[in-house]
């Protein structure tokens, strides 16, 4: 399997731990990418098709690893706001933020 063969399995594994939030298959991937991509320079120039598809590849990625880091960013925020005892908050009927009522620093019960 050439160099590009394997980085397009990779990115595609890479692609379902992402999706997953598969953090520890992430950190093996890395490793294998690192040793991959260190193989690229030396090997024979990918043709043009296969240099799109690991682009289109590599872009899809790192669309999914935004998408991560802004979803573990909203949780980390959202989970500083309960501990503060700020209100829980949801979404009118027209649209709008709504701040539940209840007073600061205040168990929150969940049915």
């Amino acid at each position: 399997m050439s160099p590009a063969d394997a980085l397009l399995d990779l990115l595609e594994r890479e692609r379902r731990a992402l999706t997953r939030a598969d953090f520890d298959a992430l950190a093996r991937l890395a490793d294998e990418k690192t040793r991959i991509t260190a193989e690229l320079p030396r090997a024979p120039r990918p043709d043009p098709e296969c240099r799109a598809r690991l682009r289109a590849a590599a872009d899809r990625n790192a669309r999914l690893l935004q998408g991560l880091r802004n979803g573990l960013a909203a949780a980390a925020l959202h989970l500083a706001d309960l501990r503060a005892g700020h209100p829980l908050r949801t979404y009118g009927s027209d649209g709008q933020r709504l701040a539940l009522s209840g007073a600061p620093g205040a168990p929150i019960r969940r049915a």
